[in-house]
């Protein structure tokens, strides 16, 4: 049996397309090493255990980020042939990436080869990118974020060309510019870098969404990288590339909102938390690929959600407990899965912004400072206690039971903040806030055996919790339940 071609039918590739995609992704399982054992794996068992096969666009979905990991193999025949390439970083707003390929064209291509890997291999093989015997110099000892380990491991740094461009969105994560540097230093490589930042200053009790001196400040910052990257490429983005990307984006958006919307409000719920967050992932990442597979999978999943709705179906039974997520980890699907195994859904993520709250802050005349504005209704974007009114205002839209939160506890500094995070909305909104003490990238430092405990014991209140309150925010108030119109 060609495992390669099995793998591609089961994601439904059409068969029209299969015989040019199938060579591409027997030389992208080569370079990756993805044996035909870890293909069968995926195939047979991890993929049909943690993921909702029956349904068309979450195979679709999948199979997007498959036709992504192909995409950064052929990096290196892109750069062979004289095309520019820019590497970016997570958690980005998308259009201001998107706008370079739109400004290049064919000769100009955007990756974030570190996540996609880190991704696909953990999602949907259960293998870690780091393989820390390969030549990372992120010591095993020292507990480091997935795509830290990622960055300096020669394995896969060998796979990748030299970009012309690495595109630093240090807006979030404080150490992603720091591992940038180290290794540079240590592989004595000369990248060309574009740091995008926004000090950690901002007033308390200012909405960053109407702060004008932070949102000028990012206006800047913004043109200013655009400019940098075109010196370096060639191709310079215009307004019309931001709002072209900006708008095609914004549809995506929408429509993933539109999901959110159906799935936390139906009873039962129609879909897990895992087929929903990978929906919801691309909002802060850039494919390479561009939204075309992604809004043929969302455009999916929404008619059968729609159907499923109809017909009162779902992985749970009705009136089940669901939880809120900072972000699913659909890295590590098997804690949805013990999360089901024990009753209680996993649902919205409040990492992100709302599409909605997005979208009223687009200006086509400005659209620099629309996306600044944008980038600012992120939760994830903004200063600690502006996440926690944005995070409320999530909740405010959604029928919760709960709310999850650590699974970046491995990071001193977001892991920490978040402890406090929580006390703050948990007061704020009366929901019931958990910690789950484990890594949203992969599972190499804890299992499902020394996690099954914490599980049933989070499970089992909120089962209680529903019992005796109903959903908070939701339709569900003690025994009375009100129909809902979809």
């Amino acid at each position: 049996m060609d495992e390669s071609l099995e793998f591609l039918k089961l994601l439904d590739f059409p068969e029209e397309e299969i015989p040019v995609l199938l060579p591409m992704w027997k030389r992208a399982c080569s370079l990756l090493q993805l044996r035909e054992q870890d293909l069968r794996f995926a195939r047979e068992e991890w993929l049909p255990q943690y993921w909702d096969l029956h349904l068309h666009g979450v195979r679709k979905c999948i199979g997007a980020y498959i036709r992504e990991l192909i995409e950064v193999t052929k990096l290196s025949d892109y750069k062979a042939r004289g095309d520019k390439l820019i590497y970016y970083n997570m958690p980005c707003h998308p259009p201001c990436v998107y706008a370079h390929k739109q400004s290049g064209g064919k000769q100009v291509h955007i990756s974030y080869p570190d996540y996609i890997i880190a991704t696909v291999f953990s999602a949907f093989f259960h293998k870690t990118a780091s393989n820390r015997g390969t030549g990372s110099c992120a010591s095993p000892l020292c507990h480091q974020c997935e795509m830290n380990q990622f960055k300096v491991n020669k394995r896969f740094r060998d796979l990748l060309p030299e970009p012309d461009v690495l595109w630093n969105w240090g807006l979030y994560c404080n150490e992603g510019h720091k591992i940038e540097e180290l290794a540079s230093e240590i592989e004595d490589r000369d990248w060309f870098y574009v740091l995008t930042t926004i000090p950690l200053d901002s007033t308390p009790g200012i909405d960053e969404r109407e702060d004008q001196r932070r949102i000028e400040y990012l206006v800047a910052e913004l043109k200013e990288a655009q400019k940098r990257i075109g010196d370096r490429t060639g191709f310079h983005v215009s307004e019309g590339d931001m709002i072209h990307a900006t708008e095609e984006y914004l549809e995506y958006h929408l429509k993933f909102e539109e999901l959110a919307h159906l799935v936390s409000h139906a009873d039962c719920q129609p879909i897990s938390g895992n087929d929903m967050a990978i929906f919801q992932a691309p909002a802060q990442i850039a494919f390479g690929t561009g939204l075309k597979w992604l809004n043929e999978a969302l455009d999916t999943i929404l008619e059968e959600v729609r159907a499923r709705i109809t017909e009162g179906i779902g992985p749970l039974s009705m009136d089940s407990p669901r939880l809120a997520c900072h972000f699913v980890p659909f890295s590590v699907p098997w804690i949805n899965r013990a999360f089901m195994d024990n009753g209680v859904n996993l649902s919205v993520n409040t990492f992100f912004a709302l599409a909605s709250e997005q979208q009223r802050y687009l200006d086509t005349k400005d659209i620099y400072r629309s996306v600044a504005r944008q980038w600012l209704c992120n939760p994830s974007a903004v200063s600690m206690l502006n996440e926690a009114d944005l995070v409320c205002e999530i909740l405010q839209r959604y029928p919760v039971d709960g709310v999850l939160y650590g699974f970046f506890d491995f990071s001193c500094w977001i892991g920490s903040l978040k402890k406090t995070l929580i006390k703050i909305v948990e007061t704020r909104t009366g929901i019931p806030h958990f910690y789950f003490e484990s890594e949203f990238w992969n599972d190499e430092q804890y299992s499902l055996d020394d996690r099954l405990s914490r599980i049933k014991s989070i499970a089992y209140r909120v089962k209680i919790n529903h019992l005796l309150g109903g959903w908070k925010n939701g339709t569900k108030k003690d025994t009375e339940r009100q129909d809902t119109d979809y």
